[in-house]
């Protein structure tokens, strides 16, 4: 059929032509000899059979372009079969290009290159928009929703748990399975059987099948390798704005000052002040001033603006007040003015000041009442200085005033500037008829003396300070007394023995010379007198043993807020000490005897140091009490909890206090440390010589002495320290009352050591002889004990036994006297001079 209606074409087109195959090239003499590559030749294509005959006739599909044509593979032909190369290696064009797909926009998609299976990857710019989501999508859910949910999450998470326990698990070690459940009937008819001649019906067969068991210790046929966890999705890509460029401010922003320290400059640099604030960072912060400032400031302003108000207000008042006052005042005395011209002038109106008689009467009655009053004043105190003048027998006021030095007059104001003045009080007489000077010959011309006399010539007048008469009263004694309080009681009127109190002198040093030649003999006297001294020395070191170790001491504020301040004097012993510090508790505290308590110094710690008596040296030391300032003694820091030893005198710096340390009364027991045993023996040692053959032993006798009481007291066990003076000091004891044959213990009484001890005695308090006094008596006691014993000092201890019952005898009495006169309120033990000798007596 032709299609004629249509126009006849202008344009003539050709098919291309098909490509020449292209000859092969002649052979040539080099080609010729080359090994020729293996081209299998094409096999002619198959006819492909009919469906039913295909599998008669062996029909088996090789070529991908012949034999399977435009279709796919051949289901009843049981071969591997490739149609179009799929699935064979190396079969079909390897290429790595993508088709082209397309968004849900209908653009080409080009992220298709970047994007992988489990990879995120933020490709486009609606990647980087928030997404904007409706209401319903941010609406709640409901509750079957988050039933439905929830049910999945926890399905979930129970696959995850099973596969978890399921895989640390054995995969062999499980439940074998019996045959029936394992059992599989299968109905089976051959194929080769095929229908006979005689049309038989094929045989068929019913066959079971049975999983074959599995050993549960076989090991693993396959090794499972976990697989390379591949890389994960791309970051987020971050979108930055084009770089511009830095202005000045930016630099200028950017800019870090350098780092300047206020406290080194190990170059010594100098540093600009701008440099120096800018590093100090007070530019970068941003100040914010307190609006309150202001209200603040406005109030004080309104405050003071009122305060002057007020004060303008009072002055005005007062001045109002004062107006009237003086004008009632000027009142007042114009009527009395009227009243004395009335007077005067024959008594002329007397009725128009008729009626303030009642008032004059009541000013005549104060006023008598007011001279009454000055008349018994002026009579008090002329009786007063009579009294004084009468009391101190100096002269009287007239007298006094008649022998005053002009200058002391004016300035007593007795010498008036009016009057008529005398040639004796113009001029002082005591600068005229001096014939001392230049003028009269200042020295000799060989003396080298600048000056003829001291300016200041003040040593003589402390040294020597005579008195008029006994009952003159001395100013410098009394200031001493007032300043040494109550340490009065404490110290007896004359020094113990040992002690190296200087006594104080009342004019200079003399010495004299000894005429009589020192030949080595001493009379008997001189012999029993030492004896004495060295009797009373040892009831000295007995009594201070069963007194314990104490000292008189005090303490006195020099220096400081507080000075002036003194604590009374106490003695100290081995259970009392004195507290310095700001706590009441600290310084008046349990077992303390004292102590300066400086409120006001806040410098001093609440427990700053404490003045304590050395148990192991019975030397009276300081110790600093761990202290925020610190404590110095003589200038020197002390260190804390470490005790150093005091002295009369020493100073002490708490804080800002500077304490000055007084002892009054020293201990004389063992200040160096020994025992006292050791101490006593020592001392008597010293003081015998090998002449004394009457009163002591030599020192080959005290060491052999020492021997024998040290086994002896090992012997009875004994471990007091009492009992062993006793023991050692017996043979002594027997040595002197052999020496002073006519003078028995109770002659020895009257001895001056043996006052002094009871003046002591006398001078403590109840509890401390009690408590001496009790260990007296189990001193006693354990002595008996041992002079009962076959001991060979048997008899030396009867001897001390028999001194120790004189101690006990006075202790009593001394006992009893105190707590009489703690009944009665006062008392003191006085002193009966009988002769050379002094007893103390208890009264």
């Amino acid at each position: 059929m032709g299609f004629s209606f249509l126009p006849a074409p202008t344009r003539s087109y050709e098919a291309p032509a098909a490509p020449k195959p292209r000859a092969a090239p002649a052979p040539t003499a080099s080609s010729s000899t080359a090994v020729k590559k293996f081209q299998p030749t094409p096999r002619p294509p198959q006819q492909i059979p009919a469906y039913p005959h295909r599998t008669k006739k062996q029909f088996s599909p090789r070529d991908p372009a012949a034999d399977f044509g435009d279709g796919g593979a051949y289901p009843e032909i049981h071969i591997s079969q490739f149609p179009l190369g799929l699935g064979k290696k190396g079969g079909g064009e390897e290429s790595n290009v993508l088709s082209l797909q397309v968004n849900e926009s209908g653009r080409a998609a080009y992220d298709a290159i970047v994007k992988k299976k489990n990879q995120i990857v933020y490709s486009s710019f609606n990647d980087l928009v928030e997404k904007d989501v409706g209401e319903d999508a941010l609406a709640k859910p409901t509750l079957e929703e988050e039933q439905e949910v929830a049910e999945k999450t926890r399905a979930a998470l129970e696959a995850l748990v099973t596969g978890k326990i399921a895989a640390a698990h054995p995969v062999n070690v499980d439940r074998q399975k019996n045959v029936k459940e394992t059992s599989t009937y299968i109905r089976y008819t051959p194929h080769d059987q095929g229908l006979n001649a005689d049309s038989e019906v094929p045989k068929q067969r019913i066959i079971r099948m049975v999983e074959a068991p599995v050993d549960p210790i076989q090991p693993a046929k396959f090794k499972h390798k976990k697989a390379v966890r591949g890389p994960p999705s791309p970051p987020v890509p971050v979108m930055h704005s084009p770089p511009r460029k830095l202005t000045v401010m930016d630099q200028q922003a950017w800019k870090i000052p350098p780092c300047v320290s206020n406290w080194k400059n190990a170059k010594g640099y100098t540093i600009a002040l701008d440099k120096r604030l800018a590093a100090d960072g007070r530019g970068l912060m941003k100040v914010t001033v307190n609006d309150q400032f202001a209200s603040f400031a406005e109030a004080l302003a309104i405050a003071e603006r009122k305060a002057r108000e007020e004060v303008n207000m009072r002055i005005q008042v007062q001045k109002r007040l004062d107006a009237k006052q003086k004008e009632a005042k000027e009142v007042e005395l114009r009527e009395v003015a009227a009243k004395a011209r009335q007077e005067r002038g024959g008594g002329g109106g007397a009725s128009h000041y008729g009626g303030a008689s009642d008032r004059s009467d009541d000013d005549d009655d104060e006023g008598r009442r007011e001279r009454d009053k000055m008349r018994f004043d002026r009579r008090r105190e002329r009786e007063r200085e009579m009294r004084l003048e009468n009391l101190m027998g100096k002269k009287g006021k007239l007298a006094r005033d008649e022998d005053r030095d002009v200058s002391e007059k004016i300035a007593l104001g007795q010498l008036q500037g009016g009057g008529k003045r005398s040639d004796a009080s113009l001029f002082d007489s005591r600068l005229f008829n001096q014939s001392q000077g230049m003028d009269s010959g200042f020295g000799g011309e060989d003396d080298y003396n600048v000056y003829s006399k001291p300016m200041v010539d003040r040593g003589k007048s402390t040294v020597y300070r005579p008195k008029v008469d006994a009952t003159a009263i001395d100013g410098d004694r009394e200031y001493d007394d007032l300043k040494a309080g109550s340490a009065k009681r404490f110290r007896a009127d004359k020094e113990f023995q040992g002690t190296d109190h200087a006594a104080k002198r009342s004019g200079p040093v003399q010495f004299t010379y000894d005429n009589q030649p020192n030949t080595g003999e001493k009379s008997e006297d001189e012999t029993k007198g030492r004896a004495r001294d060295r009797l009373g020395l040892i009831a000295s070191f007995i009594l201070r043993e069963l007194m314990g170790c104490r000292c008189v001491v005090s303490m006195e504020v020099l220096m400081g807020p507080e000075a002036g301040k003194a604590t009374s004097a106490v003695e100290l012993g081995s259970t009392q000490q004195l507290a310095i510090g700001r706590s009441k508790k600290f310084v008046h505290g349990k077992g303390q005897a004292g102590g300066l308590l400086l409120t006001t110094d806040l410098d001093v710690s609440s427990r700053h140091a404490h003045v304590v008596v050395d148990p192991a040296t019975n030397v009276v030391c300081i110790r600093d009490c761990k202290s925020t300032n610190g404590t110095k003694l003589n200038g020197t820091p002390l260190p804390p909890d470490v005790l150093r030893p005091l002295a009369d005198g020493d100073t002490i710096m708490a804080g800002s206090s500077l304490i000055v340390f007084r002892v009054h009364q020293r201990c004389l027991c063992c200040d160096s440390g020994k025992s006292v045993v050791m101490e006593l023996a020592v001392a008597l040692s010293r003081s015998v010589v090998a002449e004394d053959v009457e009163c002591a032993v030599s020192r080959g006798m005290l060491e052999r002495e020492i021997a024998d009481v040290d086994a002896s007291i090992a012997k009875l066990q004994v471990s007091s320290t009492v009992i062993s003076l006793f023991v050692f000091l017996a043979p002594f004891f027997a040595q002197l009352n052999h020496a002073a044959e006519s003078a028995p213990f109770e002659v020895q009484m009257t001895f001056p050591a043996w006052k002094e001890n009871l003046t002591f005695l006398a001078s403590c308090s109840v509890a401390s002889v009690e408590a001496a006094h009790a260990r007296l008596r189990a001193e006693m006691t354990k002595l008996k004990e041992a002079a009962a014993t076959d001991d060979p000092n048997a008899a030396n201890m009867a001897v001390v036994y028999k001194a120790l019952e004189y101690f006990d005898q006075h202790m009593q009495s001394t006992i009893l006297h105190k707590t009489r006169q703690n009944d009665v309120g006062g008392g003191a033990a006085t002193v009966m001079t009988t002769g050379d000798d002094a007893v103390p007596v208890l009264r």
